[in-house]
């Protein structure tokens, strides 16, 4: 938490407090610092409303000392755990967290969840003490309690099973009440499902909405009726999703699409597709119209430097790209995926990176997390671009029978069938909605 993010009568007062309370002297600076920090907290009681990080130490500070607050309201709830949630939830009555639990889950939750397993439990339990004994002043609780867990199966499998859904409590709650919606008949007072969004084109909810979300996602009126931004030049398609389509590598002469330095793994055939489609869309300005924002979005760190690299000598003086402008407003472009959930930009540019002779999870590598292919496809509101082998990732699932046990990847076969649709019910009727460019391996368009 910042006091510069306070809001309230106080707030520029504060900030002229802090700037006469800055002594050069060094002598003076220790006690300016006790008067700054005794101010801020007062401060701190007298505003409004306050914003905060879910870890921030303040926190801590107001729980200790008994403070509350009318209403605590959580934003991107699914993306915390419980140990981060726990804090503010404790800070007033009434909560109202907000999320998406299809979209990405609290930081290394996946990895997180292999803990709970209750074979690595009794591993981890058996030499539990042991481990802990380099802990200084540790309550003979905890010994206690590791005992009883080592003894009592069942209480252990009811620990594990509270420690995993607290992993990801926004999550663990939504589908409860899902389940009890359905078993009784009656509407949740606890979970409220938003089905209506006012950020995609029809066509581009259409597609994330029957891949995601079982098609009940629907564009508002705002979205449909919104006047076009974006245009495109030399015979580049103006529907509102291209997918740039090259051949799977098993039915290609060349050796690798992917590239992988140390760790960092890139498509470089991709990503020269993008830029060239850049080059071929432009903005449609109006008088006194804003700019519209362009980003290029992948879900790997070293195909994000690799487009980087590509695009910067592109951006102007004026922080543009061919006239668009970033979608935070820093002249940045390029993103990875899980960092731009949350942004949105009038024209996404996105490369799926895969195209390899594997199957299954090993295949598809972080895509086969439905919740980051998620993100990655949302973010656009008018113009979706996507470089990607559509029959790698069909085939790689097909066969993926290894992991048929552990993953459910038939959300990547629907994603393929719904962009291979050319219209549904939500595009009103206009054929070609989707374009698909057939691409050979080297990149050129296939007639």
């Amino acid at each position: 938490m910042t006091r510069e993010n306070a809001t309230g009568p106080l707030a520029n007062p504060y900030r002229e407090i802090q700037q006469t309370l800055s002594p050069q002297d060094v002598a003076e600076r220790s006690i300016a610092e006790r008067v700054l920090r005794d101010t801020d907290n007062l401060l701190l009681r007298a505003t409004d409303v306050l914003l905060a990080t879910t870890s921030s130490p303040t926190l801590e500070e107001l729980i200790a000392e008994g403070e509350q607050f009318d209403w605590v309201f959580i934003e991107e709830a699914a993306r915390a755990n419980g140990a981060e949630l726990i804090g503010a939830l404790l800070l007033g009555n009434r909560r109202v967290m907000i999320g998406d639990h299809r979209q990405l889950s609290p930081f290394e939750a996946d990895e997180r969840q292999k803990y709970y397993d209750p074979v690595r439990a009794d591993d981890m339990l058996r030499d539990g003490m042991q481990r802990l004994e380099a802990i200084p002043d540790l309550p003979a609780e905890v010994g206690l309690a590791l005992e009883r867990l080592k003894h009592d199966r069942p209480f252990l499998l009811d620990v594990l099973a509270a420690a995993a859904r607290l992993e990801e409590p926004f999550r663990s709650i939504v589908e409860r009440e899902q389940q009890r919606e359905a078993s009784t008949g009656r509407p949740s007072s606890v979970a409220q499902t938003l089905l209506e969004q006012s950020r995609m084109h029809p066509t581009i909810c259409r597609v994330v909405s029957n891949t995601f979300y079982g098609g009940k996602l629907v564009p508002s009126d705002r979205v449909k009726e919104r006047a076009p931004t974006v245009g495109v030049e030399r015979g580049f398609p103006g529907t509102p999703i291209v997918v740039l389509d090259f051949p799977p590598l098993s039915m290609s002469k060349t050796r690798a699409f992917e590239e992988r330095a140390k760790k960092a793994l890139s498509n470089p055939i991709e990503a020269q597709a993008l830029v060239h489609a850049l080059d071929q869309i432009s903005p449609l300005m109006g008088e006194d119209a804003d700019p519209p924002s362009l980003v290029l979005l992948a879900p790997y760190s070293g195909q994000v430097e690799r487009v980087e690299r590509l695009v910067r000598p592109m951006v102007d003086g004026e922080g543009r790209l061919r006239g668009f402008v970033s979608p935070r407003g820093d002249g940045r472009f390029v993103y990875t995926s899980d960092s731009f959930q949350g942004g949105q930009a009038d024209v996404v540019l996105a490369s799926l990176v895969r195209n390899n002779v594997d199957f299954g999870g090993r295949a598809l590598g972080f895509l086969k997390n439905p919740q980051r292919l998620n993100v990655l496809l949302s973010r656009a509101k008018q113009k979706l671009i996507l470089a990607t082998s559509l029959q790698f990732f069909f085939d790689a699932v097909e066969g993926a029978n290894g992991d048929a046990a552990s993953l459910d990847l038939s959300f990547v076969q629907n994603l393929v069938r719904e962009l291979r649709s050319p219209v549904g019910p939500e595009d009103d009727g206009i054929a070609g909605s989707i374009t698909i460019v057939p691409l050979s391996e080297r990149g050129t368009r296939i007639p």
